[in-house]
């Protein structure tokens, strides 16, 4: 496979050069119409290059001026080399002499818009800003500058930047799906949910194909129906939910056992997230209709963490287990940008609960139901597992955790996290950290239960 990356390689920017040079050889565009009318869905990923040309307001009247033809032929070869810095530099030339209008303006505009999805692509954000900017300098109504902002804002934590970008890309006469999509996944976060619903619809109704925002109406319905007469507490990190008139005493003390788990879960991963953090709490009941669970599951971290209150009254050790365990999930989400593989989450996750563990016994039991399975086979959700195969990777991710803390420092958890957040693949993240690969890494772990199951310590 990797002897074709770089064919893959020369094909998108062949892609990417025939569409700029469509942008350059039209003095109008029409805009197309729009098609008719567990988990949280991960954030949507924006193409690197739009597949149709960005709408241009208004048609150019004035005949042609041959130095302006001239500037936007040289621009067009150099596109066609592949040098889209040289075509930047010759429209900028040309528009810096008399013979300068707004249609090599706007030219220029796409050029650096193109550029900031180039970077974007690279997950080099400060330069993709700066790109996008530069996009809106010759040309303030760009819908593309105007998306490229909205992604990078979100892609950098900065939730209501974002929402102002897409407003202006929404007023720019923009209506790409996944900003909508976009626009949709923050108001849920917010618990806006009826808005959330309004802008998922519109992003289906412009693509259909799009099943991860399918199951999020379908979710937001449910608990639409379930928590529409649920009451709300609001402490300084924390928004709790909660049915007022079975649960008012368990909010109480959740909300306290939140608050703790923010101050010693930040410290022990070095993050505090900016945003409150959603914690609803159902009767076991009201669990299973929102979140169609597996019944084994004490709790979900959905972008929400959702907790069965099971009579619970009064603070205990499985009240808190459970609030410091899925608060952590909340955190790693955040610090990672919803990029750490399964086994990851978990066992950090279980590494925050603060309960002593014989590791050994943990190793013999993992040995005992034919373990540990490879790291990379348990990247994805347990809960779409068979249950043996779940719990064998939930039981061997805190063996995990404690592997790669013993033999790359305190440090290497937290350090993984933030190179995910950044744009890293597990794979590359590992390397990065560790200085090892995946699979080497993988059969250190292998060992490394084999060895602690056959210790006793």
């Amino acid at each position: 496979m990797k002897k074709f990356l770089p064919l893959f390689a020369l094909l998108a920017l062949l892609l990417l050069v025939g569409y700029l040079v469509f942008l350059l050889r039209e003095e109008t565009t029409r805009r197309p119409s729009p098609a008719p009318d567990t988990p949280v869905a991960a954030a949507p990923q924006p193409a690197p290059a739009p597949p149709v040309p960005a709408p241009v307001a208004g048609a150019y009247s004035a005949p042609a001026d041959p130095r302006v033809e001239a500037a936007r032929n040289q621009a067009q070869s150099r596109l066609a080399a592949g040098d889209l810095p040289g075509a930047i530099a010759a429209l900028e030339t040309a528009l810096a002499n008399p013979t300068g209008n707004q249609l090599l303006a706007r030219d220029l505009s796409h050029l650096y818009a193109a550029s900031g999805w180039n970077a974007f692509s690279r997950k080099d954000l400060k330069t993709a800003r700066g790109f996008f900017e530069e996009g809106l300098y010759y040309w303030a109504e760009n819908p593309e500058a105007f998306r490229g902002l909205a992604f990078v804002a979100m892609e950098t934590n900065q939730r209501d930047e974002a929402e102002g970008w897409i407003k202006e890309y929404l007023a720019a006469g923009g209506d790409r799906p996944e900003v909508y999509a976009l626009q949709g996944r923050i108001a849920y976060e917010d618990e806006r949910l009826d808005e959330a619903l309004y802008y998922f619809r519109i992003s289906l109704a412009l693509d259909p194909n799009q099943p991860e925002i399918t199951a999020m109406v379908e979710k937001i319905g449910r608990e639409n129906r379930v928590e529409s007469g649920f009451d709300r507490r609001e402490s300084r990190h924390f928004l709790i939910k909660y049915e007022g008139t079975e649960l008012p005493e368990v909010s109480r003390v959740v909300e306290l056992v939140c608050e703790e788990a923010y101050l010693v879960v930040g410290r022990k991963l070095g993050h505090y997230p900016e945003s409150p953090v959603t914690v609803i709490l159902y009767t076991d009941r009201q669990f299973q209709d929102v979140t169609r669970s597996p019944a084994w599951a004490e709790a979900i971290f959905d972008g929400k963490i959702r907790i069965p209150a099971k009579g619970l009254q009064e603070r205990n050790e499985e009240l808190e287990r459970i609030v410091f365990h899925e608060y952590a999930h909340a955190v790693i989400h955040d610090l990672s940008r919803g990029r750490a593989p399964i086994w990851l989450h978990e066992g950090i996750a279980q590494q925050c609960e603060g309960i002593p563990v014989n590791l050994a016994a943990v190793a013999r039991r993992v040995k005992t139901m034919g373990g540990p399975l490879p790291l990379p086979s348990v990247e994805g959700l347990f809960v779409t597992m068979p249950r043996r195969q779940a719990e064998l990777a939930y039981i061997q991710s805190r063996l995990a955790a404690e592997y790669l803390g013993d033999n790359f420092g305190p440090y290497a958890l937290r350090e993984l996290l933030r190179d995910l957040g950044d744009g890293d693949d597990t794979a590359t993240a590992i390397r990065r950290v560790t200085g090892r690969d995946y699979a080497t890494i993988d059969a250190g772990f292998r060992a490394y239960v084999l060895e602690l199951a056959g210790t006793g310590r």
